[in-house]
């Protein structure tokens, strides 16, 4: 196993669109939303977002 530039590239291009906001409310699961200051892929208010947008989400 190691990196592939490829792989990251096709990942990469898959999900640069992926929005999943609207999902969030009917997730009916406990959900802790985990982030930190230096986080570079889930900035704290994306993550703040999240939490509240899940229902009991924290």
């Amino acid at each position: 196993m190691g990196y592939d530039p490829a792989v990251a590239e096709a990942v990469s291009k898959a999900t640069a669109s992926l929005d999943m906001m609207s999902k969030y409310p009917s997730f009916h699961c406990s959900t802790l939303v985990i982030t930190g200051h230096y986080d570079m892929n889930v900035a704290p208010l994306t993550a703040w977002n999240m939490a509240h947008a899940i229902p009991g989400g924290s």
